[in-house]
């Protein structure tokens, strides 16, 4: 007999969420450490809360992180979107705890590229940039969230190129499902196409 349409109520322990219901944004968190040198940091708790003016957004953290440490002792960071290529750059740079501070660049072969408004740099190679100075914060126990006034945001320029649907192919962002999975944004369309017109 199918359960197809059934209803069962699970854990409100979002790490206990498999298939996840609600899902995440891969983003890679630059900052600078207290002798100037670059982290990054891969992070998924992230979303827009205010378009402004200031546009606001924010993203969750463990207080214990370099990045929690960073934000709070410089007030800025930036928020860099790497593509669906950048999976396993981002799945080591998320889980490998013997890699700090800049070594997180140098042994990923990742770039620091300067900001445009603030001091802490972009991730080259991802496509997307959005510098932040840090405007309050939240906290809950050992996760606390950084809500950022959005002073800057850089793209590539061959996202600026083309129709809608072929942007955001270009653009291919990535989602964090659960456990270790990941998935890229797939066939953009519009809520009055029955079907997508072309797929990326």
């Amino acid at each position: 007999m199918s359960n197809a349409g059934k209803k069962v109520e699970i854990s409100t322990n979002k790490k206990e969420w498999h298939p996840s219901p609600l899902v995440d944004q891969i983003v890679l968190v630059s900052t600078l450490e207290k002798d100037g040198s670059p982290n990054v940091a891969t992070k998924s708790w992230t979303s827009m809360v205010a378009f402004g003016p200031p546009p606001i957004i924010m993203f969750g953290c463990n207080v214990e992180h370099a990045t929690a440490k960073n934000i709070s002792n410089r007030g800025e960071f930036v928020i860099n979107i790497p593509s669906d290529d950048l999976l396993a750059t981002c799945w080591v740079v998320g889980s490998d705890p013997q890699i700090r501070g800049a070594d997180r660049f140098k042994n990923n072969g990742l770039t620091p590229l300067p900001g445009n408004k603030i001091q802490t740099p972009h991730v080259g190679e991802c496509k997307g940039h959005i510098e932040c100075v840090l405007d309050s914060t939240k906290k809950w126990g050992k996760e606390i969230v950084f809500f950022g006034k959005i002073v800057s945001v850089s793209v590539n320029a061959e996202l600026l190129e083309g129709d809608s649907n072929e942007r955001y192919c270009k653009l291919s962002p990535l989602f964090y499902l659960d456990h270790i999975w990941a998935a890229p944004l797939g066939e953009p369309r519009r809520p009055v196409d029955p079907k997508p017109e072309s797929g990326c």
